[in-house]
């Protein structure tokens, strides 16, 4: 009979601990989500800003096409390094030139 309840024992202290780590887990969670909430309202209200203020939409978007401009051409001066490399052998220290020079490696 003693050996029940030791083996009671050790399960209710098992339960416990895993309902204190649970408890901890839950109230992390907890303020992570309202943390997430407020980015989330402030992300709605600068979308709204955003969109409402004609000054503010047109320099997101200059600076949003301004990026996809550098990204298609370092992709175009990428391609033609590779065609390039295709079709005449160039030595490494020249390749590594262009690559600094046009990638930032």
């Amino acid at each position: 009979m003693e050996k029940i309840f030791k083996v009671q024992k050790a399960q209710l202290l098992k339960n416990k601990t895993d309902l204190e780590a649970k408890t901890k887990q839950i109230v992390e969670l907890s303020t992570q989500n309202k943390s997430l909430r407020k980015e989330v309202q402030f992300s709605k209200s600068k979308n709204s800003i955003l969109l409402t203020n004609e000054s503010v939409f047109a320099v997101e978007k200059k600076k949003y096409l301004d990026s996809v401009i550098n990204t298609l051409e370092k992709a175009i001066q990428f391609e033609r390094l590779k065609q390039l490399d295709m079709q005449i052998k160039i030595p490494v220290k020249v390749k590594r030139h262009f690559c600094k020079i046009y990638f930032d490696c």
